[in-house]
């Protein structure tokens, strides 16, 4: 969250509260920010790892019955013509999955063990923690500032297999922000030009996300990585706020109106699963980012005993929360033409 670094000492003094509040505040990103490093590392192992991993059709078609010498089977006194109706041919062991083996060759069993495992429907549910970032989180006026504080995330989300494992994601998403008090008035002051001494009334930003986007799922013997890239529409709610009090002793009322807007998102995310006993359900942590640019008509309003001003802003306002939670997913079913090929899961 940035702040306006030029905040005088009276004010701080007129208002400890807002002191405290923005220590406590970079106190927390400073721990969980850091975070974001560890989420593009997580990304980043995820795309090795599936482009790394071995292909069971490509295997499997390698593997072919070597010949065999056969002729130290028979009997002594055997007539060779007689050989057909004691041992098979090696087509015939070969149409039965029985082909002989050699140290050279594996089992398809052997190759399916070594093979990330197939991938599961899935639906859950989500509660994170929303960090706004750039703009949204800005504390100036002149930079299409969102003035947002630290917030909330809740999301339905789920992902339906159309391959082995990789398939269609979606993801339903509500996430409140709310107005950082002590950023505002700063920015209240930076504007106007003078000290401010006030206070400021509000509600929170309201954000409804929708999205859809390929998934890519790999699940191993008990934790299964996900990763993500969805694409939707990002409805937004713009608080109104309102500011009360005094600029160089000269009362005054600011007022910025609220609205709505509507525009493109995206969601790059990743998370990380593990099965709870029965293997129907997952827990997950994940790390989300989810970006969009609505156009937003605000209405600015200044009144005081001396002058009044109104003016309608129209502007994309940035809309950006990196969401760091927990979840509870419930897995059914495998792609079309597909079941679990090593009985580790179900």
């Amino acid at each position: 969250m940035k702040t306006n670094k030029n905040l005088s000492l009276p004010f701080f003094i007129l208002h400890p509260e807002l002191r405290l509040k923005i220590m406590v505040q970079r106190s927390f990103e400073a721990t969980i920010k850091p975070m974001k490093n560890i989420f593009l590392i997580l990304i980043l192992i995820g795309i090795l790892y599936l482009f790394s991993a071995p292909n069971l059709s490509a295997q499997s078609d390698t593997l072919r019955p070597l010949p065999v010498d056969t002729s130290a089977l028979r009997p002594n006194n055997e007539p060779p013509e007689k050989e057909n109706q004691m041992i098979d041919s090696e087509e015939d062991l070969f149409k039965k999955g029985e082909a002989p083996m050699t140290i050279y060759e594996e089992s398809e069993k052997e190759i399916n063990a070594k093979l990330v495992g197939i991938a599961r429907n899935y639906i859950g549910v989500s509660g994170s923690v929303a960090l706004p970032e750039g703009r949204y989180a800005s504390s100036r006026f002149d930079d299409n500032a969102g003035f947002a504080a630290t917030g909330f995330s809740v999301n339905i989300e789920g992902a339906w297999l159309l391959l082995r494992n990789a398939g269609l994601g979606f993801s339903l998403l509500y996430n409140q922000n709310a107005i950082d008090k002590g950023a505002y008035i700063a920015g209240v002051q930076e504007r106007l030009g003078g000290k401010a001494v006030g206070s400021i009334t509000h509600k929170s930003w309201q954000n409804y996300a929708f999205l859809l986007g390929p998934t890519v799922s790999l699940p191993e013997d008990y934790l299964s990585f996900d990763l993500r890239v969805l694409f939707g529409v990002l409805a937004t709610q713009a608080p109104t706020v309102t500011y009360n009090g005094s600029i160089n002793g000269q009362l005054l009322t600011d007022t910025k109106e609220g609205a709505t807007g509507i525009g493109f998102a995206y969601n790059i995310g990743a998370s990380l699963s593990y099965p709870l006993p029965g293997r129907k359900y997952r827990v997950f942590m994940k790390a989300d980012y989810l970006g969009s640019h609505p156009e937003i008509a605000f209405t600015h309003t200044t009144q005081s005993k001396f002058f009044n001003s109104s003016n309608q802003i129209k502007y994309n306002q940035a809309v950006s929360n990196f969401i760091i939670g927990l979840g509870l997913r419930h897995e059914f079913g495998y792609a079309k033409g597909f079941s679990d090929n090593r009985g580790l899961f179900y």
